[in-house]
C-alpha cells in the first residue's frame, strides 16, 4: 500500500526562491503522488483554516515540512 505524503511549503514566495521552488519541483517529479499542500497559494490573506489544515495532517502518512531557505 502506497503511502500518503503531504509537503507543507510554509514559503510565502517560494516560487521566487530558487533553492525552495527546485526542492518543491524536484520533490513532485520523484514522487508524483505527494500532495502539495502551498500555504501562501491557499491562504494569501493568512487567514489559515485550522481544521482544514489539521484534517490533512491528519490523513497523512508522512509530512514533509518545507520552510523558506537563507
Amino acid at each position: 500500500m502506497a503511502q500518503k505524503v503531504l509537503m507543507i511549503v510554509g514559503h510565502p514566495y517560494w516560487q521566487y526562491s530558487v533553492g525552495d521552488k527546485a526542492i518543491v519541483d524536484e520533490y513532485s517529479r520523484l514522487n508524483p503522488s505527494v500532495v502539495i499542500d502551498n500555504l501562501g497559494v491557499e491562504y494569501p490573506d493568512f487567514k489559515i483554516d485550522v481544521e482544514a489544515e489539521k484534517s490533512k495532517v491528519i490523513e497523512a502518512d508522512i509530512i514533509v515540512l518545507q520552510s523558506p531557505m537563507i
